[in-house]
């Protein structure tokens, strides 16, 4: 299964710096969410322009890794 199976009808997603959310397939993700879409990311992790740019609602808290 992949990661983005699990985001049918979420409007928001919590991450953490692990190799499957850095390198989701965010495309996927964002089709299968509710909108708004809504990432929280713990560790600054993320690709943040690109997560903007496909629409998401980005929140980056913490220190980045």
């Amino acid at each position: 299964m992949s990661l983005s199976a699990g985001y049918v009808g979420l409007t928001t997603t919590s991450c953490l710096a692990w190799q499957e959310f850095i390198q989701a397939e965010w495309e996927a993700i964002k089709r299968k969410m509710k909108q708004p879409g809504l990432v929280f990311d713990g560790c600054k992790a993320l690709p943040q322009d690109k997560l903007r740019a496909l629409g998401f609602n980005y929140i980056g808290v913490g220190q980045k890794i």
